[in-house]
C-alpha cells in the first residue's frame, strides 16, 4: 500500500506542497562540462556525486510560499497580561503588541509582518505573520494536511532557502486541529531576505512513530 499524505487549500490564495526537486541536476551538468571543457577547475568531490546527499534531499516535500515578501529580522519582547502595554513601549521602544497564550509579545515596527492580512474561515481579518517569542514567527500557509494514523510530520530547512526553520515534529492531532483553525503553520526565523511566491521554504517528512520510540544500543 503506497503512503500519501493528502493536502488542500484552505484558501484560494494557498500553495499545495510540491515533491522535492532533484537539486543535483545542476550540480551534475556543471561537473560533466568542467570535466569535457575545461583544463584546470573541476568539480568531482560535489555532494551530488553522494548518494547519501541525493536520497536526503529527494525525501519529503517542498513548503512553497504563498507571497512574495521582504522580510527583515525581528526584535521581540515576552511580557505579563498584566503589565501596561502603553508603559512597555516607552521602557523598550516598542510599537506593536501582539497577544499569545500566557501574554504579550511586543516588537518594534515591522511593516512585512502587518502587510499581509486575509480573511478567515469566519470572515475576520487575520495576520500570516504572528511574532512567535525569540525572534520567530509563525507563518500561517492555508494549507491542511492530513497524514496515515501511525505517523508524524517532520518539519526542517530546505536547503534551497534562506530561511531558519526551527526542526520540530506535528501529530496527527496537532493537524488535524490546525486543519479546523485554517490550517497548517509553521515557524521561522526571519532574516534580511527576499521571497517570492511559489519559493521553497521548508521541507517536510512523514516519520513512523517507530522512528520517533527507536531506543540506541551500544556495546
Amino acid at each position: 500500500m503506497t503512503l500519501s499524505v493528502k493536502v488542500s487549500p484552505s484558501y484560494p490564495w494557498a500553495v499545495i506542497p510540491q515533491q522535492v526537486k532533484d537539486y543535483g541536476n545542476g550540480h551534475r551538468e556543471e561537473r560533466k562540462l568542467l570535466e569535457e571543457h575545461f583544463k584546470y577547475y573541476k568539480d568531482f568531490r560535489n555532494e551530488s556525486n553522494c548518494p547519501p546527499w541525493v536520497i536526503g534531499q529527494r525525501v519529503g516535500f517542498e513548503v512553497l510560499s504563498p507571497v512574495s515578501v521582504n522580510m527583515t529580522e525581528i526584535r521581540d519582547l515576552q511580557f505579563s497580561s498584566e503589565e501596561d502595554p502603553q508603559q512597555i513601549a516607552k521602557i523598550f521602544d516598542l510599537t506593536d503588541f501582539w497577544a499569545r497564550p500566557g501574554g504579550y509579545i511586543g516588537v518594534s515596527r515591522n511593516s512585512w509582518i502587518r502587510s499581509f492580512v486575509y480573511r478567515n474561515l469566519e470572515n475576520q481579518w487575520q495576520s500570516m505573520f504572528i511574532p512567535n517569542g525569540h525572534g520567530t514567527i509563525e507563518w500561517h500557509l492555508g494549507i491542511q494536511v492530513s497524514i496515515p494514523d501511525g505517523y508524524y510530520l517532520q518539519i526542517s530547512n530546505h536547503p534551497a532557502s534562506n530561511l531558519t526553520i526551527p526542526s520540530g515534529i506535528l501529530t496527527k492531532k496537532q493537524l488535524e486541529h490546525q486543519n479546523t483553525t485554517g490550517g497548517m503553520s509553521l515557524a521561522i526565523e526571519p532574516r534580511h531576505t527576499q521571497i517570492m511566491r511559489m519559493d521553497p521554504i521548508a521541507k517536510i517528512t512523514l516519520l513512523h512513530r517507530d522512528s520517533i520510540q527507536a531506543q540506541l544500543e551500544t556495546e
